[in-house]
């Protein structure tokens, strides 16, 4: 048996093995603590699980649980409820969240950044001087520094910053839910608690009781009933990847020509990587969640995977990819090698995809276009903009 790790969790005692775990794997699979998002793990790279140590923002995904032994963890959960409730009225009102992947770990930095504001406002004009520390917007962008987001950009973020603690204002939510429907094409929710991570995400609400399943990087599923277990069974060490040289894999058409442009195998980077999970008999649940990915997981297989498991299995299934299996497998913006002439004219050579040769004539009629077929990562036009918004730059 593995020693106990004894620290606590938004105010409460908790022990755990010491087993090797991340602060983020204890807190989100054995604890259910679902505000603690996993977009990159083990890589530290998005922010999306981002807690407090000691009332010190911390990346969880790389940190290990044996490391804050004896010290005390907050998550967004463990908030005071006025100061979370304050946090997702400000990005609701700065419309500074869409899908609310993000949103939780930003939450836990700047909530962090204000109240170590707040500590050196109410020191002496010295001691604030020599922090160097005020409540600015340059400060929250320096924040911002350690996360991605991928749906707002950084302005309504820190307008959100800016505007914390203000009455909320009158809202028509009739039509905010209109338009999140049109923009994600399924049924979205819409407010304050968004912002807070709980718009539904299919990694957070599958049964308690449900099996996971990972990909074992050989084609087929390990199962365990926690994250850890069906890791180990996988015998898969999630690793860090270092960036590799970035191809070009198509040649630009001969000619003489007044622009190209040539892009490689563009990931759609979205940070809540596919989930799903079903019960037997049942239809799962859908990994667009309350975003869609830009498209990217129009054609995600893990709803059917998750079907096919729990009619095998006789009980709920839980189906997760890994960063990793996400970039590996999901589609991808299909490249394209792009000569065009001042005129409009030229050729747009691009990676054979259904319906791409449409896309880009509705926008660049007078580009001939080339399909080509090459190895690579499956390509897709259900990915925003795929194609057309290529062919739109150029011209």
């Amino acid at each position: 048996m593995a020693a106990a790790l004894e620290f606590t969790v938004d105010g409460l005692p908790v022990d755990v093995p010491d087993d090797g775990a991340s602060l983020m794997e204890v807190l989100r699979d054995r604890l259910s603590i679902r505000t603690v998002k996993d977009g990159c793990s083990p890589q530290g790279q998005c922010g999306c699980c981002t807690v407090w140590v000691d009332g010190k923002p911390r990346v969880s995904c790389v940190t290990p649980a044996r490391r804050v032994a004896g010290r005390a963890i907050t998550t967004l959960a463990g908030l005071p409820s006025e100061v979370r409730a304050g946090w997702g009225e400000a990005f609701c009102a700065a419309g500074a969240s869409q899908c609310g992947f993000c949103t939780p770990g930003i939450i836990m930095r700047l909530a962090g950044l204000d109240a170590r504001s707040g500590e050196e406002r109410s020191r002496s004009e010295e001691g604030l001087a020599r922090a160097g520390i005020e409540r600015s917007r340059s400060s929250a962008a320096t924040a911002l520094a350690a996360h991605l987001c991928r749906c707002t950009g950084w302005q309504t973020i820190l307008e959100a910053w800016e505007n914390y603690g203000a009455p909320a204002p009158p809202r028509n939510w009739t039509a905010a839910i209109q338009r999140a429907q049109i923009e994600g094409g399924v049924p979205q929710a819409v407010g304050p608690e968004v912002a807070l991570g709980e718009g539904g995400f299919a990694g957070d609400t599958g049964p308690e009781d449900a099996l996971v399943a990972l990909s074992d990087g050989r084609g087929g599923w390990a199962l365990g009933e926690t994250v850890a277990e069906a890791r180990a069974t996988a015998g898969k060490v999630q690793g860090r990847r270092t960036p590799d040289e970035l191809p070009m894999p198509l040649e630009f058409p001969e000619g003489d020509w007044t622009v190209r442009l040539r892009t490689s195998w563009v990931e759609p980077a979205y940070l809540e990587t596919d989930a799903s999970w079903c019960v037997p008999g049942g239809e799962p649940a859908s990994p667009l969640a309350n975003g869609g990915a830009f498209g990217g997981k129009a054609m995600s297989p893990l709803p059917e995977i998750a079907r096919r498991l729990a009619d095998q299995q006789g009980r709920p299934v839980r189906v997760l990819w890994s960063r990793e299996d996400a970039v590996r497998h999901g589609p991808k913006r299909p490249p394209v090698a792009i000569g065009i002439n001042s005129d409009g004219h030229g050729v747009a050579r691009v990676v054979r995809t259904p319906g791409v040769a449409d896309a880009i004539a509705s926008v660049a009629p007078d580009l001939a276009v080339e399909e080509v077929d090459i190895a690579g990562p499956p390509t897709s036009v259900a990915i925003r903009g795929a194609g057309w918004v290529e062919a739109a730059v150029a011209l």
